[in-house]
């Protein structure tokens, strides 16, 4: 008797969906979180390719988008890398992040392990999150400078008063940091227990860490 044995070859689509707005260029020391964010992807891009899975991106910005479409190998890797690099989508769109997540919803993906690498942690829809939750596996990279968290490192900084007048915010007064620190660890918090609520994990990170070593924590705990 002959038997014939088959194994199933299931390819993974892995979406990546790459937050390029201003507030990325930001940076206390020399590594930006637009660095970071690229650092990040292509961490996660390499672990996709190595699998052979195919991974696409939607890069965007305050007004424009690119949309890579899926491709396997490290042209995939190269292809998002460019466009994270440009200046200019190469479509128009003018409207907010939480629009961007309504447009990746409507996009035939469905299944697939979906990146969400940004800064925001209040610019998202209960909505727009529960409809991205029921049609794929969401992740939110959460990526920071250190020095928003906890204002360290600096004696002051300079921020922009009415009427464009320069105005100075002492550091060096230790009650109001922590006081600042306390607010900002409780905002992400509640954020990623929100996210949480719709099954969707989330990690933090910023230009201070090895990345590696953080996202091998993550996943290694990961259910």
């Amino acid at each position: 008797m002959l038997v014939k044995r088959y194994q199933e070859e299931r390819q993974l689509q892995v979406f990546f969906l790459l937050d390029t707005t201003k507030t990325m260029h930001f940076a206390s020391q020399e590594t930006s979180k637009l660095d970071t964010l690229e650092e990040v992807f292509y961490l996660l891009a390499l672990s996709a390719t190595s699998n052979n899975d195919c991974v696409w991106a939607l890069v965007f910005d305050e007004d424009s988008y690119s949309l890579l479409p899926p491709r396997k190998g490290k042209i995939a890797i190269q292809k998002v890398i460019q466009a994270i690099g440009e200046k200019k989508g190469n479509k128009p769109f003018s409207q907010g992040h939480d629009e961007i997540l309504g447009f990746f919803n409507t996009l035939p993906i469905k299944n697939s392990l979906v990146f969400v690498c940004t800064d925001k942690t209040e610019a998202w829809s209960e909505k727009n999150l529960k409809i991205a939750s029921m049609k794929n596996d969401i992740i939110f990279v959460n990526i920071f400078d250190s020095f928003e968290n906890k204002l360290s490192n600096w004696p002051y900084i300079q921020m922009l008063g009415p009427p464009n007048a320069p105005m100075f915010l002492n550091l060096r007064d230790e009650d109001k940091r922590q006081e600042y620190e306390d607010y900002r660890t409780k905002k992400i918090q509640t954020f990623h227990s929100k996210l949480l609520s719709y099954r969707i994990q989330s990690f933090c990170i910023d230009e201070s860490k090895n990345i590696f070593h953080e996202f091998f924590s993550f996943f290694h705990t990961r259910s």
